[in-house]
């Protein structure tokens, strides 16, 4: 696992160095206590090698340059981000074999060197993607620059439950924040937004490398979810060594938290201080074993010995394909990094990122520059759309309206803009037409009151989908949509195609289909006759995400969609005003939204763990 953390002001950072991060985690006492060493192209420019030392991290925290004296990087702002901590963590069954594993129990040091190397190739990989900002002479733009650095600290425990810790091997990869920028000469602040967004790829890249190496040592290794384990290791062994992990997760249940990211903000609420009187590695080392069976001893002891083989090997050729499979299936078009990652995930321990890294070469990619990312789409894909566009395309105007005459009591409770909408709707004779529509704006409401319309002039029945069950038979299904279905079941259920032949497919949270199952969708109402009406918002997402498949029916195949705008959620017209502008997604509109709330005391800002306490104590 990868986590990133970013600290601000240099008295945080230096505070952060030596509670968190400089030797302490129980090494003070033992004689195999592992000093930080210095690392990347910009330490070397900098003369710092070998081991860290407190007064040289703490100048670079001060922006100060080590061997001069000097102020490093041009602006020295009180809330500067002064460093980015990144900690690249072993499996728990890795950490197993390297404390209690090995020939007799005593740990399999091979293992920390596997670990080590895996977190500086890894390094590597994301030093060669730094960059900085370019402001000069008008520019807005980012540059690589190739250098940063970074100082790397092993540690060998999480934090302790009832005074003790349990067995973690983790690495910390701390970056400070400067970089050299080789064309203006001078040092800058480093620009790390692209791999906080791509950390999903180096994460499985570390992992990758990592499962590799300890292959070779001789240990199996089995998938497990998105990273990997020891082979012969039973998780039944490992949660006895994650009482961390069960505390957080007993603290989420009785909150009633499930969001990942509130549950690791958890972790920091719920840790016990380190104690002043640590116990020494052997001790510590005892007390874990002590936990274990004779049969836990012992599959821990021999799994390197190659009796454990773990899962059959898995061809490069064989990753690209599944990335290719499965990665498009909720979206258009994915970057590069992202596709490479699915790829290491689904093959760590046979693949490594150099079998991979020509992935967007392959016959059945297409690949374009997008906002500074490589996107990849398939070829797939693009029949996937243009079989979609070519249906709504031809389908225009082949209908008769739904109503000839309308009841003025149909849409009686309608807000002008509602009524709008539905009689868009009711006066189509598209094959495909639809709403888009915010949320806030009524437009389930609006949605129930055409409905009814259809039914009830013009003889169809409408059949009522959305892309997951939470929205079909949650909320749909309260709002009255009895025979509410997943937009899944339509597709897959050759029955519920038979009973929908020839009548109305509504789907809602329309922004949210991919074009692959939208050309299902498509397929199915072809087959059956059918008419489609789509509402949804596909502003919420981005060009390239799910969701685009409604954007491009619209845009290309010049489906027509009636709009709500007006937020009808919001009855104090303060609030009603600022979420409006807020609604229209970004820029200055946006910010006069934010802005808004702001002035009426509704933005409450708040610090690290109060943030996070604050919204757990809301869900």
């Amino acid at each position: 696992m990868i986590f990133i953390n970013h600290i601000k002001s240099a008295k945080s950072a230096k505070e952060y160095y030596s509670q968190h991060i400089s030797p302490g985690d129980y090494f003070n006492k033992d004689s195999a206590e592992m000093k930080g060493v210095w690392h990347g192209r910009g330490a070397e420019m900098l003369g710092l090698k070998g081991e860290v030392e407190q007064a040289d991290f703490f100048r670079l925290c001060e922006n100060i340059n080590p061997a001069t004296g000097e102020q490093l990087t041009p602006r020295t702002n009180d809330d500067r981000r002064v460093l980015t901590d990144i900690t690249l963590d072993a499996p728990k069954s890795v950490t197993l074999a390297y404390e209690l594993g090995g020939d007799n129990g005593g740990g399999d040091s091979r293992i920390l060197t596997a670990m080590r190397e895996s977190a500086r190739e890894t390094m590597a990989e994301i030093e060669a993607a730094v960059q900085t900002r370019v402001r000069k002479d008008g520019a807005d733009t980012d540059r690589p620059t190739g250098n940063m650095i970074w100082a790397e600290h092993v540690h060998r425990t999480t934090r302790p439950v009832d005074g003790i810790p349990d067995a973690q091997l983790h690495i910390h990869a701390t970056v400070l924040n400067a970089t050299f920028d080789s064309v203006e000469g001078k040092w800058k602040a480093i620009q790390l937004g692209d791999i906080v967004r791509d950390k999903g790829y180096y994460q499985a890249a570390f992992h990758s490398r990592l499962a590799s190496k300890l292959k070779d040592l001789g240990y199996g290794i089995e998938k497990d979810g998105r990273s990997f384990k020891l082979a012969g290791i039973e998780r039944s062994t490992v949660e006895k060594f994650s009482r961390r992990t069960a505390v957080i997760e007993a603290e989420a249940e009785r909150l009633g938290a499930r969001d990942p990211a509130v549950k690791r903000n958890l972790g920091r609420k719920t840790r016990e201080r380190k104690g002043k009187d640590r116990a020494t590695m052997p001790e510590l080392r005892a007390e874990w074993d002590s936990r274990l069976t004779p049969q836990e001893r012992l599959a821990i002891n021999t799994a390197g010995g190659g009796w454990a083989k773990g899962d059959a090997a898995i061809t490069p050729a064989q990753a690209k394909e599944y990335a290719l499979e499965h990665s498009f299936q909720n979206a258009s078009a994915v970057s590069e990094k992202r596709l490479k990652a699915e790829a290491l995930a689904y093959a760590v321990g046979s693949v490594k990122p150099e079998d991979v890294a020509d992935i967007a070469q392959h016959r059945e990619v297409i690949a374009r520059q997008h906002d500074g990312q490589l996107f990849t789409t398939t070829k797939t894909v693009l029949r996937d759309e243009v079989a979609m566009l070519e249906f709504a395309k031809g389908g225009q105007r082949k209908f008769s309206p739904f109503i000839k005459t309308l009841d003025d009591k149909a849409l009686a409770g309608l807000s002008a803009e509602q009524t709008k909408a539905a009689l868009h709707v009711l006066t189509s004779r598209d094959t495909v037409t639809g709403v888009v529509g915010k949320a806030g704006t009524g437009k389930t409401r609006m949605m129930r009151t055409t409905v009814d319309a259809i039914e009830g002039e013009s003889g169809k029945q409408v059949f009522v989908f959305a892309p997951s069950s939470q929205a079909s038979r949650g909320v749909l299904k309260k709002e009255g949509f009895s025979n509410a279905e997943t937009l899944e079941m339509l597709l897959r259920n050759e029955k519920l195609q038979e009973q929908t032949k020839g009548q109305v497919l509504w789907v809602d949270e329309a922004g949210l289909i991919s074009s692959r199952d939208m050309r299902r969708l498509m397929d199915v109402a072809k087959k059956g006759d059918n008419r489609v009406i789509l509402s949804g918002d596909y502003t919420q997402h981005s060009s390239v995400e799910a969701g685009d498949a409604l954007r491009l029916l619209e845009k290309e195949a010049g489906v027509r969609l009636a709009r709500l705008t007006e937020i009808r959620r919001q009855t104090d017209p303060r609030y009603k005003k600022a979420v409006e502008a807020i609604a229209q997604g970004s820029g200055k509109a946006a910010q006069k939204g934010f802005d808004a709330l702001d002035d009426m005391g509704s933005i409450i800002e708040a610090k690290g763990e109060e943030r996070h306490a604050m919204l757990v104590a809301i869900t």
